[in-house]
């Protein structure tokens, strides 16, 4: 298993310790976690973290940021995230398509299979707008080692919070992948076994973000998610590539680092 985490979650334990971020990218990489987790807009903005990372051995897992495809032809943007990836050596990037105004959220409350939500996205005009875009950042990332990505993100304006919307941007855009985020179903009060099941073709990355009770952030395998049994999952159909540690504002970043990697390697 190689597991990476979020670098957001090595500054904040910077800010938790007072410790320096190369002795805490030493202590991540000791505790058997291979790469990160990066945002674009700060990577871009403070390139001394590729230095940082390499001086330390860690790879870079996924470079993420939001394109609001749902309003703007941001198409030129992605493309230079791709490009960054590219050159980062980072194979997959995750995209944040945007959000839905609220009334247009709201249409999805009562679409409880796949052909109501098929045709609200469909008469979507800012949904396909981003269909187009994304058909064009797909084609233009297959010429590249880089695969582009839709987690079920969670924040209920999201046009990709749920099992069925992310079912229909996969059937509708080619190339376009899942990273896998084992905790954000249950944001959705979705099922997280019958969404791997659904899109389980589509997972080319993972998240392995658990949750306490009332969505409480806890270390990866200390919380109320089937953890264990999803990577076994995964395993089984083939995968091989990282699991993320992610617990955003844990209290204790350090402590919760070792104890979601010790978990994961346990496996």
């Amino acid at each position: 298993m190689i597991i990476s985490t979020f670098y957001d979650h090595i500054l904040q334990a910077k800010e938790q310790s007072k410790k320096e971020l190369p002795e805490l990218l030493n202590y991540v990489k000791a505790c058997g976690i291979s790469a990160v987790e990066i945002n674009l807009k700060y990577l871009q903005e403070h390139e001394e973290t590729l230095f940082l990372l390499r001086d330390a051995g860690l790879k870079i897992s996924c470079i993420y940021e939001t394109h609001d495809l749902l309003n703007k032809n941001d198409i030129e943007s992605a493309k230079k995230h791709i490009d960054f990836a590219e050159q980062t050596g980072a194979r997959r990037i995750l995209i944040i398509p945007g959000y839905f105004e609220q009334d247009q959220a709201h249409q999805f409350d009562n679409a409880l299979n796949y052909e109501n939500v098929a045709k609200l996205m469909e008469k979507n005009q800012a949904i396909q707008r981003a269909k187009n875009s994304l058909v064009q950042i797909c084609q233009y990332a297959q010429k590249t080692n880089v695969l582009v990505t839709f987690e079920d993100y969670d924040y209920w304006t999201s046009p990709c919070s749920h099992m069925l919307q992310l079912l229909w941007w996969f059937k509708n855009v080619p190339g376009l992948y899942h990273t896998f985020d084992m905790g954000n179903y249950a944001y959705s009060q979705e099922d997280v076994e019958e969404a791997f099941e659904l899109l389980k073709d589509y997972i080319v990355h993972v998240h392995c973000k658990d949750r306490g009770p009332e969505l409480a952030c806890v270390p990866t395998g200390g919380g109320l998610l089937p953890i264990a049994n999803l990577v076994q999952k995964l395993k089984k159909q083939g995968y091989q590539d990282y699991f993320a540690i992610e617990h955003f504002d844990a209290p204790n970043q350090i402590e919760y680092l070792k104890k979601s990697a010790d978990f994961l390697k346990g496996l």
